[in-house]
This record gives structure tokens, C-alpha cells and sequence, in this order.
């Protein structure tokens, strides 16, 4: 952004982009996540939960990536300024609120 690369009126290309990358970066980093899970617990539901939580963590953090600094901009304001606390702080507290909320819809699996 500060090289005048990206600007708001390319935002959905911006954010298709990131979304397709951060999907195959989050099944390649899961995947592996996922083998070791398994191999430590043996169990599917554990391995699902991580794997997922860890998928959906990495494409909201690309999003959240892309939208916070348009929005920033769109606010004038400078979107260097702010932008990778508020982008750090979101991801990280839904990240906490996807896993217990998969960890919730998974517990019937995990527990038997």
C-alpha cells in the first residue's frame, strides 16, 4: 500500500488473492499439524479440530489483513500507523473464540 500497489478499487482481487493462498497455506501448515496430532493422540475428532481451527485462523488473519488497512484508508488514516495491532489483536482473539467453538461442537466426539 504505502507503494501505491494496492489500492481499494482492486480490494476484491486483493482479497481473492489472499483468500486463495491463505486456504493452500492453511491445509499445507494443518496438514502436517494434523499428521503429528494423530500421531501423538490418535484421534480424528482432535486432528479435525486443530487442523480446522488452524485453517480458518490463517484465512481470517489473510482478511483481516487485507480489510483493516482499505478501511484504515478509507478513514484516512495512515494504515501503517495502526494496522498491525488491530489485524494481530482480532486474529488472535477469534482464533481463541474459533478453536473453543469447534472444540464445543467437536466435545460429544473427543469425550467418547
Amino acid at each position: 500500500m504505502a507503494r501505491g500497489e494496492r489500492s481499494i478499487s482492486n480490494v476484491w482481487q486483493l482479497l481473492l488473492f489472499e483468500l486463495v493462498l491463505s486456504l493452500a497455506q492453511g491445509l499445507a501448515v494443518g496438514g502436517i499439524l494434523g499428521v503429528v496430532v494423530h500421531l501423538w493422540k490418535n484421534d480424528w475428532a482432535l486432528t479435525l479440530l486443530v487442523t480446522g481451527s488452524l485453517v480458518l485462523n490463517l484465512i481470517l488473519a489473510a482478511l483481516a489483513g487485507v480489510m483493516v488497512p482499505m478501511f484504515m484508508r478509507l478513514l484516512r488514516i495512515d494504515p501503517a500507523m495502526a494496522s498491525a495491532v488491530i489485524v494481530t489483536t482480532a486474529t488472535d482473539i477469534c482464533g481463541i473464540v474459533m478453536y473453543l467453538g469447534l472444540a464445543s461442537i467437536f466435545l460429544t466426539l473427543l469425550v467418547s
